[in-house]
């Protein structure tokens, strides 16, 4: 069961870490690189480049999109700005956030001579470069390239005879649009890394485990009569778990589904283009959904018999604090024939009843363990107890059957009393009649 699901796991994070390679690609790499300087090249040279620009003379502008579902609200504006070094004309792409900087920019470049020299020191800094981060791409889409020469010769431009003759003149148009790399903004190729990153982890971990191989001790091997009874345990334990992981399972792969498809959906409901849904709101959802594995994985640990084993032999070392008493009583219960137990089973719980000669152990899911010796008790009374509990909204009803057994203290030593309890009558009942069996005749007076 283990293995199967560590193999899930190694598919699982192998298919994520292809698929967001695939989209992300070598732009992870620019990115983590970080931007190159274009000064001193062409716009040829640096074409397809992760580079930083300087916007120092924009001379127009135009609403490049608008959010979807709502016309009258920009999400990003183009900028065409002047670039004197290479006498060509360069599309900025910025979002709306940023456009009362660029406008400001564009004010103070285009002044007339004598208003610069009559804003003295301020002027040059309002003509501060702006500086923006993006990949330097190719239009060649003709609308594109009719809407910027309409920007440069409409009505708002402050474009110059010679600006618009360069522009005319230029062969190839080029673009970049801050903060993204090749389409994909740079904040969805964080996310899509640290999906990567993430799920290479998984991926080696789970690996690890799957390939791992535990030693397991043979009967023989066992140092003493407690190791051999708690290991024969696991004949009752390791069924009931299986059945607990399985559905732990079941339940982590929806949650995931649900995390993803939850996050997809609201991508596609809002009408976000699909290369966004596929490098924002699916990653997201995938990191979201491992967050939702890992801590069912924690809760998971119920499941686990040897962490409960590991809680039985504690509550045991505290019961028994004598090693002697504890391997009397293991030799006792391992003589013990199976019809004196009783296994009742939940999908979140159980109870496990065990009536030696002279030792009664009871088992818990939460790896409780009460251990009763019947040469000390006083009395014992059974009860129905039963009532109501809130969870959340809901009244819910709870019954179950406690057993508690009191003890007669002998002349130096003192036994607190031992409570236990069955979920079902018929479970409370048939341990009730082993234990009669067990007292024989001092039965009529224990039992109440």
């Amino acid at each position: 069961m283990k293995k199967g699901i560590y193999a899930g796991a190694v598919i699982f994070s192998l298919i994520t870490i292809i698929f967001f390679g695939v989209i992300a690609g070598k732009r992870i790499y620019s990115l983590v690189g970080g931007p190159s300087a274009a000064d001193g090249q062409s716009f040829e040279q640096t074409e397809g480049e992760y580079i930083a620009y300087d916007v120092a003379y924009p001379v127009a502008s135009f609403v490049e999109e608008y959010y979807s579902g709502d016309p009258d609200r920009a999400r990003k504006i183009a900028y065409l700005t002047f670039d004197e070094e290479r006498q060509a004309v360069l599309k900025v792409v910025v979002s709306d956030s940023k456009k009362s900087r660029f406008d400001h920019l564009m004010r103070a470049v285009n002044r007339t001579p004598e208003l610069k020299e009559s804003w003295g020191d301020r002027q040059a800094n309002e003509e501060r470069p702006i500086v923006v981060k993006g990949s330097l791409l190719p239009i060649v889409d003709s609308d594109d390239i009719r809407e910027m020469e309409a920007a440069l010769a409409g009505p708002d431009s402050a474009s110059s005879k010679e600006i618009h003759a360069a522009a005319m003149a230029q062969a190839e148009w080029y673009m970049i649009e801050d903060n993204s790399i090749e389409g994909i903004s740079v904040a969805n190729l964080w996310i899509c890394a640290v999906a990567i990153g993430i799920n290479i982890l998984i991926f080696l971990i789970s690996l690890l485990l799957m390939i791992s191989k535990k030693d397991s001790a043979g009967e023989n091997s066992y140092s003493s009569e407690v190791d051999r009874f708690f290991a024969r345990q696991k004949s009752w334990l390791d069924p009931w778990c299986a059945q607990g992981r399985l559905r732990r399972m079941q339940s982590i792969v929806v949650s995931l589904l649900v995390c993803v498809a939850a996050l997809v959906g609201i991508g596609i409901m809002v009408d976000y283009p699909l290369s966004y849904v596929l490098t924002c709101h699916l990653p997201m959802g995938v990191c979201m959904g491992e967050a939702a594995v890992g801590f069912s994985l924690l809760m998971g640990f119920a499941f686990n018999p040897d962490k409960i084993i590991g809680n039985y032999r504690k509550a045991l070392e505290r019961t028994l604090p004598s090693p002697e008493e504890r391997e009397r009583m293991a030799r006792e219960l391992l003589a013990t024939e199976s019809q004196w137990s009783v296994l009742e089973k939940g999908k979140n719980r159980f109870t496990y009843g065990l009536a030696g000669e002279n030792y009664w152990l009871i088992f818990s899911e939460s790896g409780r363990l009460a251990v009763v010796d019947s040469r000390r008790i006083e009395k014992i009374q059974s009860e129905e107890v039963s009532g109501q509990v809130w969870s959340g909204k809901v009244r819910m009803n709870y019954v179950h059957y406690d057993i508690q057994v009191a003890y007669r203290n002998f002349p130096g030593e003192k036994r607190n009393n031992v409570c236990f309890s069955f979920n079902a009558e018929s479970a409370a009942g048939h341990f009730m009649s082993l234990i009669r069996q067990r007292l024989g005749e001092r039965a009529a007076g224990i039992i109440q």
